[in-house]
């Protein structure tokens, strides 16, 4: 699973251990601004990911997660 973050074209964490995003915070519209494409991946389908809180509770905004 790759997750891609708004602030940089770059791949970020995709999931911690136990199934949550990881660093979702960063993640958002990236794939939808570009539909869906990445340099160097090329296009990549993506869904939205739940709403909810990291480890430290952080809370997590809504995303595309890039499978």
């Amino acid at each position: 699973t790759l997750v891609v973050g708004p602030r940089s074209p770059f791949i970020v964490h995709a999931r911690d251990s136990i199934g949550r995003l990881s660093d979702a915070e960063r993640v958002h519209s990236l794939l939808e601004s570009t539909k869906g494409r990445i340099p160097g991946y090329g296009f990549c389908p993506w869904r939205s990911f739940r709403i909810g809180r990291r480890k430290d509770n952080f809370p997590v905004s809504g995303g595309k997660v890039c499978e």
